[in-house]
């Protein structure tokens, strides 16, 4: 059994914000804002994303949903140099050399 403790943005729809795989402490139990799962799914692994972990409180449904990181300044350079050297290719295609 796992314990997805969560942050309520709506009445169907919180983010999960600690996972515990193991019974937690009395004093997060008493706070109230938990449900129990039996298996996390594990997330899906997508270039430029970020999985983030979310519940539903009414019906204990668990989802993740992508969001864009930041790409490190060395994968912004290859991705600009990429694109330097398709406008080049494209170029040289119009003006036929």
């Amino acid at each position: 059994m796992k314990w997805l403790f969560y942050e309520k943005e709506t009445n169907t729809r919180a983010k999960v914000m600690l996972i515990y795989y193991e019974t937690p402490p009395n004093e997060l139990l008493d706070g109230g804002n938990y449900i129990t799962i039996e298996d996390i799914p594990e997330p899906e692994q997508v270039k430029g994303k970020s999985a983030l972990p979310y519940c539903n409180p009414e019906t204990g449904d668990f989802w993740y949903e992508y969001v864009d990181i930041p790409l490190a300044p060395e994968e912004q350079l290859k991705e600009l140099q990429e694109q330097v050297n398709a406008l080049n290719i494209a170029m040289a295609e119009i003006m036929g050399v």
